[in-house]
Formats: C-alpha cells, sequence, structure tokens
C-alpha cells in the first residue's frame, strides 16, 4: 500500500490569498487551514447554510 504524503494531497478548499493585490502562494496545509477555519466561523452566523463561496476583504482604515 503506497501512502500519500500530506504535503501532495488536494486540499480540502480552494483557498487564495491576496495582499496588496498581489497573490500570495500558498502551500495545502495552509490552505486548509486558513479556508476550514474561515469556513467553520461563517457556516456558525445564524441565517447562512451550504457555504459555496466566500469572499472577505479585510483593510485598515484610511489615516485622515
Amino acid at each position: 500500500m503506497q501512502m500519500e504524503c500530506e504535503r501532495d494531497q488536494k486540499p480540502a478548499l480552494e483557498t487564495e490569498v491576496k495582499v496588496n493585490a498581489h497573490q500570495i502562494e500558498l502551500n495545502n496545509f495552509v490552505q486548509d487551514f486558513m479556508g476550514l477555519a474561515v469556513a467553520g466561523m461563517i457556516e456558525s452566523l445564524k441565517g447562512v447554510a451550504d457555504v459555496q463561496t466566500v469572499t472577505l476583504d479585510i483593510s485598515r482604515p484610511k489615516e485622515q
């Protein structure tokens, strides 16, 4: 029986991150860690069911 190394396994969720409009490369572990954490938080909200995609924008307030 051949075992597949975790880093070679496809992530459970496709997760991408952009910082200042630049795509950040994520390995499978980080994709799973971030994607499953955010999806879990979103799914726990009232009125949310059957999450297929999530878009989350985070930005610092502009200084005045």
